[in-house]
């Protein structure tokens, strides 16, 4: 899997690292609203070891305008 960076990223290279995995879609109201909830534990938890990943199947072009209309504290 890419990151919207198109950097490439395996899940192996987080072995040992707490994770809170979410999957996200933009036409999805019910994984909107979690946001709100999801991005106060990112922040909450954000100088911990914890990360906090949004998976989606959403283009990285598609996913960056919404991240600038809608401030994430995850990655994607």
């Amino acid at each position: 899997a890419s990151d919207v960076y198109k950097r490439q990223r395996q899940l192996y290279n987080f072995r040992g690292t707490p994770m809170i995995l979410t999957f996200f879609s933009s036409t999805c109201d019910s994984c909107r609203l979690e946001l709100v909830n999801y991005n106060r534990l990112a922040k909450k938890y954000k100088d911990k070891d914890a990360k906090f990943l949004t998976l989606t199947k959403e283009s990285s072009s598609y996913v960056n305008g919404f991240i600038q209309r809608n401030p994430m504290a995850t990655t994607f």
